[in-house]
């Protein structure tokens, strides 16, 4: 785990080499989360930049008491909120475009000697598929939290942070999200009981 201390203490001060750091380090991971958020490649991309671009804008006044990643995803879903308010589509599918080989936004479901086994690859990435549809039919209060928790690895407070809300909050929104993706997996016929 990197500690970010002196590299925040060097972009605060204007060294664009340490903020080059934050940036490479989290770029990814917004882009999937804003991708989730957005299901369009351009608009996710658009709002990663938008989000650094806030980020650089706001370094010098980052509390040191906040989580660095907790900052950085207020941030991108507050850019991918605004992106939406601007009359972008609404999320309708999360299957990962053609282009987006390289970019880490889809799920990743565990190795299971995928290789050795054609049949349980194609298995693995119908799972895939049918949990990002799920996902995509989730609210977005739900699809938040479900995407922060299990795509993103955050902490219950490092989401609470982001949502602006409690940890109580994000667990309760986690259980209901976790049920209704139960639901809706059970009723597309992908998963048996």
């Amino acid at each position: 785990m990197t500690d970010w201390t002196e590299i925040l203490a060097s972009a605060k001060n204007g060294d664009e080499a340490a903020f080059e750091q934050i940036v490479l380090a989290f770029e990814k991971k917004v882009y999937a989360y804003l991708f989730q958020m957005l299901a369009n490649r351009e608009d996710a991309m658009e709002a990663t930049q938008d989000t650094f671009l806030r980020l650089w804008r706001t370094l010098p006044g980052f509390r040191s008491d906040c989580s660095l990643s907790g900052w950085i995803f207020r941030i991108a879903r507050t850019a991918g909120l605004d992106a939406l308010r601007a009359g972008r589509p609404d999320p309708v599918s999360l299957d990962p475009s053609p282009d987006d080989e390289d970019t880490d936004q889809t799920l990743q479901l565990p190795d299971e000697s995928v290789e050795s086994d054609p049949v349980r690859s194609t298995m693995r990435d119908l799972d895939a598929q049918a949990v990002h549809r799920a996902i995509a039919k989730l609210s977005p209060p739900l699809r938040d939290v479900l995407v922060l928790r299990y795509m993103q690895n955050l902490s219950y407070d490092e989401i609470a942070q982001i949502l602006g809300t409690s940890a109580k909050v994000v667990k309760s929104r986690l259980d209901h999200a976790k049920k209704k993706m139960k639901i809706l997996l059970l009723q597309d016929g992908n998963f048996s009981r």
